[in-house]
């Protein structure tokens, strides 16, 4: 799929949606940068950047559930499941799928991702 059609499918009629994940892709860029930092007084740049990741998530199911469902069109069935269990990990995992087909240029935010999605699924 190329990247107008996914936008064209997905995100088109769901404004929050969009904004949502664009902030959530900014705010996991922002925490993959501040790994390891320190500030210019010693206190840790990396916790404070999970904070707004984790607040960005929460923003996110927010808005899907304002939007409606984005993420069933053609790929598969997590919109339902996250309805069921509330799980808002896969949900954002099965969005972020969508949006970095259309945005594939924020190759540090979607490592953060990846490495918060592995560590979350080996939680369970």
């Amino acid at each position: 799929m190329d990247k107008q059609t996914v936008l064209d499918l997905y995100f088109s009629t769901r404004p929050k949606t969009f904004k949502a994940l664009q902030r959530l892709v900014m705010a996991a860029s922002d925490a993959q940068n501040a790994r390891g930092k320190k500030s210019m007084f010693g206190a840790d740049k990396f916790q404070p950047a999970c904070q707004k990741f984790r607040s960005a998530l929460v923003e996110l199911a927010n808005a899907a559930s304002v939007d409606g469902d984005c993420v069933t069109v053609h790929l598969d069935d997590s919109w339902s499941r996250y309805r069921g269990d509330n799980d808002i990990i896969e949900l954002a995992n099965s969005m972020l799928k969508q949006f970095k087909i259309a945005f594939p240029n924020w190759p540090d935010a979607y490592a953060f991702w990846d490495e918060f999605y592995i560590e979350s699924e080996n939680e369970e």
